[in-house]
């Protein structure tokens, strides 16, 4: 990977995040991580995109979705961080 998930622990105080090197990471986009430094932000990983690969852009298309508009804002998104290495 990039080192999403290594940045993402590092920055916002999140262990729960586990990073692959290397290789193509592992995250449940749907496991809220939790930052020790502010219990009420809330992060969600996903894992990276591959070219051309459309199943994981879809799982994060509907994640999205779901979440923008929700009832409960404890569960609406509220930011999109967006990671790319070149």
């Amino acid at each position: 990977g990039i080192g999403k998930t290594t940045l993402i622990n590092r920055t916002f105080g999140v262990e729960e995040a586990e990073p692959s090197h290397d290789k193509r990471g592992i995250a449940n986009i749907e496991k809220p991580l939790v930052s020790k430094l502010n219990q009420r932000f809330i992060l969600h990983d996903s894992k990276g995109f591959e070219p051309g690969e459309v199943d994981n852009l879809a799982v994060v298309k509907s994640f999205i979705e779901r979440r923008k508009n929700h009832e409960d804002i404890k569960e609406q998104l509220h930011a999109v961080w967006y990671a790319n290495w070149y």
